[in-house]
């Protein structure tokens, strides 16, 4: 019995040190881009004019949002069939042209349609053209090295592009002319470029080839992964573009600027829930109980942490610039926790269960966005931006009630996929 306890005991300190360990060293050198990201963040929310800024919020949400709605699930799909077979079967360079022509005509389809809504400068429309297709293929690239466990890789390929614009915005301190939207969208295109190159570099490295590449009909499954990638960022990015439509750009920037003091919520959570899906994948074993904990007790404490602190911070760091907005704080740091409590559902849905029961998970979020929208919609002509930020948690909330449900539905019916 004793030695049986002991085991156990020791099972579960390895798992904990071998979780610990892989999230802390990605955390580690992800965490270094995204506070470089954070300082560039501030000092773009303070430095350029507020029409400016919230351009620059606007912007940096559509080129998140449209390139997960023309990738039509493809790079989601691509790791999760690709963490579910042995290193070596498919042919990543096939798979990623394929996936790619595939998306192409929708992102230009995407790009020309935001420039018509938004009526989008010359500069910001050139940037959109180019920066779509830039971001879809360094997407590919991050969850093929996700799907082969490179993921301090493949968090440094996406972060590198944000995280250089404190060049410009450091030497606008000593040259005035450099705090300008049109040098610092100059800036982001040319390290996207120069990503997609180090990211065929590091798939040629670490990700071997095999003979088989990922059949059309497989590919259908893409369309619900793609619902649940586009409804996943519809809270934060996806109302700054129903913002961009409906407030003025004074309140777009502040929504900008506080939320980039909220970072670390979504640094977090992309890292972890990376990882946990490609672990669920490899390791239908894993201590589900111990990752349950672990992720509500993170959510919580930064979730209290943030409405403590974060006011703090914004005066001090954008000094008084946006004070008569702290009224965003709450439900912003209710939304950075909620998207904590979800990670563990939402890993496990996509990795582990049958088609149908992601089908289910995807109508779900659909139904859920749709009433967030609406919402967003109605709150923001009412409330103005504070209106659209509550509109994001109740839509969070939502999500992670339906998450947990089809959760806790696949354990008990043993709706899983077998990995080999």
């Amino acid at each position: 019995m004793f030695k049986r306890r002991s085991n156990f005991l020791s099972l579960k300190e390895s798992e904990l040190y071998r979780w610990f360990s892989t999230i802390s060293a990605t955390a580690l050198l992800s965490g270094t881009t995204t506070l470089i990201t954070l300082v560039a963040g501030i000092l773009v929310a303070r430095l350029l004019p507020l029409d400016e800024v919230g351009k620059f919020g606007l912007l940096m949400a559509l080129i998140q949002i449209l390139p997960m709605i023309g990738s039509l699930g493809q790079p989601l799909l691509l790791k999760r069939e690709y963490s579910n077979r042995d290193f070596g079967v498919f042919d990543w360079a096939i798979d990623s042209r394929n996936s790619f022509l595939l998306e192409l005509p929708v992102l230009m389809l995407l790009a020309v349609g935001s420039i018509y809504i938004y009526h989008l400068s010359l500069n910001a429309s050139w940037f959109i053209v180019i920066a779509l297709p830039a971001v879809a293929i360094l997407n590919i690239a991050f969850e093929l090295l996700n799907a082969h466990q490179r993921y301090v890789w493949a968090s440094l390929l996406l972060r590198v592009p944000n995280a250089i614009t404190i060049l410009p915005m450091a030497l606008a301190f000593f040259v005035p002319h450099f705090a300008r939207l049109d040098v610092l969208l100059i800036t982001i295109l040319l390290w996207m470029i120069g990503m997609i190159v180090v990211s065929a570099l590091l798939l040629a490295k670490f990700a071997e080839r095999g003979d088989k590449h990922i059949p059309f009909h497989t590919r259908w499954l893409g369309f619900g992964l793609m619902i649940l990638v586009v409804t996943h960022v519809i809270p934060f990015q996806g109302l700054t573009a129903l913002a961009g439509i409906l407030v003025p750009m004074e309140q777009i920037a502040a929504l900008t600027a506080l939320a980039i003091l909220l970072r670390p919520f979504n640094l977090l959570r992309e890292i972890i829930t990376q990882m946990m899906t490609v672990e669920f994948a490899r390791n239908p074993a894993l201590n589900k109980k111990f990752a349950f904990w672990g992720i509500w007790g993170l959510g919580t404490i930064l979730g209290v942490l943030a409405v403590l602190l974060v006011p703090l911070v914004v005066s001090i760091v954008y000094g008084g610039r946006y004070d008569q907005y702290l009224n965003l704080v709450l439900p912003l740091s209710v939304s950075g926790a909620l998207v904590i409590l979800e990670i563990l559902p939402k890993s496990f849905l996509i990795a582990r269960v049958q088609g149908r029961t992601v089908n289910q998970f995807a109508g779900c979020q659909v139904l859920i966005a749709l009433l967030g929208i609406g919402l967003g919609i109605a709150l923001g002509i009412k409330g103005g931006v504070i209106g659209i930020a509550w509109a994001g948690a109740v839509m969070l909330l939502l999500r992670n009630a339906c998450g947990y449900a089809l959760y806790l539905f696949a354990l008990r019916h043993e709706q899983v996929l077998i990995s080999g």
